[in-house]
Order: structure tokens, then C-alpha cells, then sequence
């Protein structure tokens, strides 16, 4: 069940992520095309039943993210960016959250969702029944 939550929010971050760079035309920058690649690694292990290949891959995709949604903050250049598809910018803001943000929210909770084991007496009995 852990892991098609997983799967599920690495297909909707891939389809998202396409939507945004080929329907909206909001350009892709290498940092963002590399967390599509992690997210497709992630999808693709998962689909095939490669867990183990999950959770590493998850937390370099929260690390890549995750510097990229500080350079999106700080407004900082970086070397692995270029000017025409900048890094530290982003076409969405809703508050502190922007589209490295909701990578980087995506990546960890697939990194918790692939580490976290549910008691086999849960799911037997079911969570909320006591």
C-alpha cells in the first residue's frame, strides 16, 4: 500500500512536471531535468519491483531538489545552470512553496513512504479498528 503511494506520487510529479514544460511552456532547467530523471528512475523501480533502488535515489532527488528550491530563495546562480533556462527562477510562487519545493516535498515523502513498514497486524485488522 506504501509503495503505490509512492508510485502514484512519482506518476503525478512526472505528468505534472511534463504539463508544466510542454502544455504551459514553462522552461525546464538542467536541475529540473535531472528530478525528472530521478522521478522516472523512481517510477520505473517501483513498477518493476525494485525497491531498493528507491530510497537512494529519493534522497538524492530531495538533495537536488532541495538546493535548487534554496537557489529559487536566495536567488543565487549556480554553475550547473545556464542563463537561458535559469535555476533560481520559478513560474510558480504560492507562498514559500515553488515548483523545487514541490519536488523536494515530493521526493521525501516517497523517501518516508518507502522507509516507513506498517505492522502486518494493521493491515490485517485495519488501521482503525482498534
Amino acid at each position: 500500500m506504501m509503495r503505490l503511494a509512492a508510485w502514484a506520487i512519482a506518476t503525478l510529479s512526472l505528468i505534472v512536471s511534463s504539463f508544466w514544460s510542454l502544455a504551459l511552456h514553462f522552461p525546464a532547467c538542467n536541475l529540473c531535468w535531472t528530478e525528472r530523471g530521478l522521478f522516472a528512475l523512481i517510477w520505473l523501480s517501483l513498477t518493476f519491483r525494485r525497491p531498493k533502488v528507491v530510497v537512494p535515489v529519493a534522497l538524492l532527488g530531495t538533495g537536488v531538489a532541495g538546493f535548487q528550491w534554496y537557489l529559487q530563495w536566495a536567488h543565487t546562480v549556480s554553475v550547473v545552470c545556464t542563463q537561458s533556462t535559469p535555476c533560481d527562477v520559478s513560474p510558480i510562487h504560492w507562498g514559500f512553496v515553488t515548483t523545487a519545493g514541490l519536488a523536494t516535498l515530493s521526493f521525501l515523502i516517497i523517501f518516508v513512504l518507502c522507509i516507513v513498514r506498517v505492522p502486518d497486524d494493521w493491515l490485517r485488522r485495519g488501521f482503525f479498528n482498534g
